[in-house]
């Protein structure tokens, strides 16, 4: 995905609009690192990554709750 994104050929702008949040795990030599990132997508087709919505449900929440011990049995 490049950084920079084409114009929009539906309007003068993107309109983005919130499809599902994703997750990002990273190890490295400190540790391991997760981020959460919402996935959006224009009616062109174009799709970028941003914040998470916070509305929508977080899969990293269920991590942090089953490494704690909440989780469903």
């Amino acid at each position: 995905m490049s950084s920079k994104t084409k114009q929009c050929t539906v309007g003068a702008r993107h309109k983005w609009q919130f499809v599902k949040n994703t997750t990002n795990a990273q190890a490295g030599g400190r540790g391991i690192g997760f981020a959460v990132r919402g996935v959006y997508r224009c009616k062109c087709g174009q799709k970028k990554l941003g914040d998470a919505g916070h509305e929508a449900h977080n899969p990293l929440n269920d991590l942090v709750a089953a490494m704690a011990g909440e989780g469903k049995p």
